[in-house]
């Protein structure tokens, strides 16, 4: 789904020929340092997808470095609810699937957000109910959705 919303956007906005390439390759590649040195020197997606599943897992593991048990199961399980919140009809996280228990509000993973999106593991997205300056006074406490940081990473996961 993901792929043909992209694939429609290239197609539109970016008919030369080599833009189309350039961009492709870019969702392939994403903007990590590794990832773009490894296409440079090899040319090589297996050793491009490697390195970027190397860094997913890296990413999940950072999170052992928080301090309690209990908040360190809830960060990664939200880090590895990111890719499948994005097909979701809703578009953005509820709080009940992160530990599958009734009851549960957003404000109970508040500290967990933080972590991913302080650390640049996560970019944040708050949905808006209106769209007037200061945008922050208008957005929904519960309504959000992370992304992962890189495209490169978010493309392991569909592709």
């Amino acid at each position: 789904m993901l792929y043909r919303k992209v694939e429609s956007y290239i197609e539109k906005y970016l008919q030369s020929g080599s833009n189309k390439v350039l961009f492709k390759k870019y969702l392939i590649v994403g903007g990590l340092p590794d990832a773009v040195n490894t296409f440079v020197e090899q040319h090589n997606v297996v050793a491009i997808r490697k390195i970027q599943e190397d860094i997913h897992a890296l990413y999940g593991l950072d999170a052992s470095k928080y301090e309690k048990e209990h908040a360190r199961l809830k960060i990664q399980r939200i880090y590895n609810l990111i890719p499948s919140n994005l097909e979701n009809r809703k578009k953005r996280i509820i709080a009940k699937s992160i530990e599958k228990k009734k009851g549960k509000r957003m404000t109970d993973y508040e500290d967990e957000f933080d972590y991913l999106i302080s650390v640049g593991v996560a970019l944040e997205v708050r949905a808006i109910s209106v769209p007037s300056y200061p945008l922050m006074e208008n957005c929904g406490k519960n309504l959000l959705k992370l992304y992962l940081n890189d495209v490169g990473l978010l493309t392991v996961y569909f592709f």
